[in-house]
């Protein structure tokens, strides 16, 4: 139950960078780009309170310069229809989509001639919904029923990407349960804390009542 919690796969989406995507249609399949994609898509947000879903179609003219196709721009919970930005752009030069979103396109060691006029699928995911997209893919069994092994598969297009996913959730569970270990000692040692100090104000208080008493029968 915890292995397939949208609250540990939201982070494991953010440790691995997989709310960025690179795609791209083969003549018989879509190919899934993992480190490996030509190119990069860095884009900017003057609002940082809200998260965006962004996607665009890059297609390198040659030289260093592209043609873009925005077509799908929004926030949580808000869409922008009818939303639509085309144009040509340099790499490495950021360009505006509106007031405040910029996005920048650059190449990778990857990049190569026969990347010229494909067109490239790419953009940006929110994290959450991604994660409990993410998490129908995941599968976790007990390898015995009298054992406490777990056995953890994903299913996803890209090999590398399925094994970092499930080495990252793995690790994610693991610092998880640390912090949690972390938290329950630190709240005892303040639950301590405080009852020492309260100890501590009330014995103050006997001692002086106490001396009060002794001083008034002149002890």
């Amino acid at each position: 139950y915890m292995l397939k919690s949208s609250s540990l796969m939201s982070q494991v989406v953010s440790r691995l960078g997989l709310d960025h995507y690179c795609t791209r249609n083969d003549m018989f399949k879509k190919i899934t780009y993992y480190k490996d994609a030509p190119l990069a898509l860095t884009v900017y947000d003057e609002n940082e309170e809200r998260e965006l879903e962004l996607a665009i179609k890059i297609t390198p003219n040659g030289g260093n310069k592209y043609s873009y196709t925005a077509n799908d721009f929004y926030e949580r919970g808000k869409a922008h229809p009818g939303f639509v930005a085309k144009g040509t752009g340099e790499y490495g030069k950021p360009i505006n989509l509106d007031d405040t979103v910029v996005f920048k396109i650059d190449k990778t060691k990857f990049f190569n001639k026969d990347c010229e006029g494909v067109t490239y699928h790419m953009g940006v995911h929110q994290v959450y919904p991604l994660a409990r997209k993410m998490i129908t893919n995941l599968t976790v069994s007990r390898v015995d029923k009298m054992a406490s092994v777990l056995s953890i598969s994903y299913k996803g297009p890209h090999s590398t990407c399925t094994n970092e996913i499930v080495d990252t959730l793995i690790a994610v569970y693991n610092d998880d349960a640390v912090e949690d270990k972390n938290k329950v000692a630190q709240k005892t040692e303040q639950f301590i804390s405080d009852r020492i100090a309260l100890i501590s104000g009330e014995l103050d208080v006997v001692d002086a009542q106490v001396a009060a008493i002794k001083q008034s029968s002149q002890l």
